[in-house]
């Protein structure tokens, strides 16, 4: 469940938790980055690569931190101080510039609550009412790292929100009775593509970042759209669907919704969390046969072809985590980087991925 001097070193090879947090070389040899035996999750690098941003409860509850790369330097950054309170805090999204951290978190009153902090632990500013502490990771930063796009409850509404990083100036994109999941910022920052629930199906939507329009379909199948991911020159998105054989495929689009491919076409698999590399021309995605069983990284050229595994999990590891729908959560690119999040369970693939889109 991540973001120049001062990059991850490449012979660390891969990064993972299963509780402690570790930095494995090629060799399989892995260091114990936290070495404090609690469980610590939802991972982010820094976008310059300096900071790894996680969730620990080695105070007793979760709490956000940040630490360097080789596991120096750690810092609780939201320092909640009343221990007799019941809380956790979750999922966390670094703006682009690396200065602030978004956040959610249960401390004030027990719901989930949107928060974002400077990296020094100042400046916490409240963003609104997050729908659950297990929902889907779907926070959003503009490229600027001025606004936040998030789902927020309202009554018996979900709404899409747009808002600075200080909390003011709020601003309802869209309105939906379902669901609104996985918003994404088009490169330019001037739209917004975000699944939503209508009607018992999903499809994908955009909508203006400045509230000029409302909402447009992108999708409109009787199926599951989700995923919708903005490719780095804006002209087309990922999703996911399933659509054929009602198993998840990757598919690409323009991105005003015409010309729809499906790039992956593997019946007996479901694909998940498309994302594109730095420069658009590979993609990166999770693979298995079912959401709690044999799971893998996989990578592909952005046209669909020259497949191939990257990384290739057995039961036995995801039998760590708790599965349910929507907690596989995000495979996040960042250069030659690629991670894989999932509900306590993150993978950080990159000389894996710089082989297999190298040959």
């Amino acid at each position: 469940m991540i973001h120049s001097t001062a990059p991850i070193p490449y012979e660390r090879g891969i990064l993972y938790t299963t509780g402690d947090v570790y930095a494995a070389s090629f060799n399989g040899v892995a260091e114990n980055l936290t070495q404090d035996g609690e469980l610590n999750t939802h991972i982010q690098l820094s976008p310059n690569q300096e900071w790894i941003a996680f969730h620990s409860n080695a105070n007793g509850f979760f709490d956000l931190y940040i630490m360097r790369p080789d596991g120096s330097d750690r810092q609780n950054i939201t320092q909640y101080q009343d221990r007799n309170r019941l809380y956790a805090t979750a999922w966390v999204a670094w703006s682009p510039d690396g200065e602030r951290l978004a956040y959610v978190s249960t401390y004030e009153d027990g719901t989930p609550k949107l928060y974002t902090i400077r990296r020094d632990g100042t400046e916490r500013f409240y963003m609104g009412q997050y729908p659950h502490i297990n929902y889907d990771l779907s926070i959003a930063w503009s490229p600027d790292s001025q606004w936040i796009t998030f789902p927020e409850t309202q009554g018996q509404h979900m709404l899409l929100q747009i808002i600075r990083f200080d909390g003011t100036q709020k601003q309802t994109l869209s309105q939906n009775v379902g669901n609104i999941l996985h918003p994404d910022w088009s490169p330019d920052g001037e739209w917004i593509v975000f699944s939503a629930f209508e009607f018992a199906f999903v499809n994908v939507y955009k909508v203006r970042a400045d509230g000029s329009t409302t909402k447009q379909n992108l999708t409109t199948s009787n199926s599951g759209d989700i995923y919708p991911r903005w490719s780095p020159d804006g002209q087309h998105i990922l999703f996911t669907s399933d659509r054929v054989d009602m198993v998840n495929d990757v598919f690409r689009m323009n991105a005003d919704g015409t010309n729809v491919i499906n790039l992956t076409q593997t019946p007996n698999l479901y694909e998940w969390n498309p994302m594109w590399s730095q420069q658009g021309d590979y993609i990166v995605f999770g693979q298995g046969i079912c959401l709690w069983c044999g799971h893998s990284i996989q990578t592909m050229l952005s046209n669909g072809q020259r497949q191939r595994t990257v990384i290739e999990y057995d039961g036995s590891l995801w039998g760590q985590v708790q599965f349910d729908w929507g907690v596989v959560r995000a495979l996040k690119w960042r250069g030659e980087w690629a991670l894989l999040v999932a509900s306590g369970l993150v993978l950080v693939a990159g000389w894996w991925i710089q082989q297999a889109t190298s040959t």
